[in-house]
Formats: C-alpha cells, sequence, structure tokens
C-alpha cells in the first residue's frame, strides 16, 4: 500500500498532503542500523529556508554542499532514535536527489547487534505542515513494522521483546 501511495505521489509536483517515509533497516552482517529518510524536496526546501532564514533552491547543485551541513543540523534536531531506551548518534552519509521531486537522505547508527526495544521520534516538516505525516518502517529479524507519527504524536516505540 505504501509504495502504491509513493508511486502515485510520485508523478505529481505538487502535492495535496505532506507525507515522509523513514525506513530503519536492521543489518546483521554490518551490524548497524541504516537509515533512508524521504522527504518531498518543495516541502523540504520551504522548511530549511523558513527555518534557517534562507533563501537556496534545493535544487541548484552548487548549493549541496551547503545542504550537507543543514541536513546534519535538520535531522539532528528532528529525526532521534532511541534503542533499548538510549539514544543512538546516527552517522550521516548524504543524500541523492530523486527526480526533481524528493530527496533521499542516508544514515547509519553502528554497533547494533540487537535491539529489544527501538522508539522513533520523527518531528520532519511538522513546524511547517499541520497535516505532516512521517511514516517509519522498521525492518528487523526479517519482519517490518510501521509507526504513523504526525504533530499531535511525533513519538512512538516498537518493543520486539515479547
Amino acid at each position: 500500500m505504501i509504495q502504491f501511495l509513493l508511486l502515485i505521489t510520485s508523478y505529481f509536483s505538487i502535492h495535496p498532503f505532506h507525507v515522509s517515509v523513514c525506513e530503519i533497516t536492521h543489518s546483521r552482517s554490518e551490524q548497524s542500523l541504516q537509515i533512508t529518510q524521504r522527504i518531498f524536496l518543495d516541502d523540504l526546501e520551504k522548511t530549511l529556508n523558513s527555518r534557517f532564514n534562507l533563501h537556496l533552491d534545493l535544487l541548484k547543485e552548487a548549493n549541496h554542499h551547503v545542504l550537507d551541513s543543514l541536513m546534519i543540523d535538520y535531522l539532528g534536531a528532528n529525526l532521534k532514535i532511541y534503542v533499548d531506551s538510549k539514544i543512538r548518534k546516527t552517522s550521516y552519509l548524504g543524500f541523492e536527489i530523486e527526480n526533481k521531486e524528493a530527496m533521499w537522505v542516508y544514515l547509519e547508527i553502528p554497533a547494533i547487534s540487537k535491539m529489544d526495544l527501538i522508539e522513533v521520534q520523527n518531528s520532519i516538516l511538522l513546524e511547517m505542515f499541520d497535516d505532516q505525516v512521517n511514516l517509519v518502517h522498521v525492518s528487523y529479524n526479517d519482519e517490518v513494522k510501521s509507526l504513523h507519527l504526525a504533530k499531535n504524536q511525533p513519538f512512538d516505540f516498537i518493543n520486539y521483546k515479547n
């Protein structure tokens, strides 16, 4: 269902709703959490320009060196991941722009061999859009569980201990 929703939204450069998708995948071989965050580019541009008092065009490659530092700051403040009740520092790996419509941001949390509990705070774009929804899909032990985060609930958890 989510893939269908993303496929439909990719055909429209102006979208009637605000959604981001975060995928958190546990890599057994690398003992890490690999994180991808997909954000609509126009929403991100509006938010970053407002938050940092800028006038950046995110599609211009000349601005991409600035964008790395902005994304590190922005995601550091708006995407927090706790494993077994301890906040974990994400390592920023970079970003890609998809079809001039969305940005994929890549992060990683090293040294995670197992987890009993994951807690996610994803407040990306919530300060700009009241209807913003941040979907989070967590893949762990060959199972995918999802969280639906929004302005009224930007934080939730998945307990794997059961």
